[in-house]
């Protein structure tokens, strides 16, 4: 009588550990791919020597992709992992 409860209980516990691997994989792709293109903005920015609206608005928005966007992301799916595992 046990048994197919016992098996039920296993599949979804390796059906879940699945899903948290392919999540960590997916949040860590994702916050690689917005790195990337943050990290070859700031450097370009730092080569710019000319200060002008244009190089202005490209430092308040990498500042805020930085501080705002990314953690957002990730937040989100560590919430979405203490959701499944809670």
């Amino acid at each position: 009588m046990m048994y197919p409860l016992a098996n039920s209980v296993e599949s979804m516990s390796r059906q879940i550990v699945r899903f948290l691997s392919l999540q960590r994989f997916l949040a860590s792709s994702i916050s690689h791919d917005i790195r990337t293109p943050l990290s070859r903005i700031g450097f370009l920015l730092a080569m710019t020597t000319k200060e002008n609206t244009v190089t202005r608005k490209i430092k308040l928005n990498k500042s805020w992709m930085k501080s705002t966007a990314l953690p957002t992301i990730l937040s989100s799916w560590r919430g979405l992992k203490s959701l499944i595992i809670n």
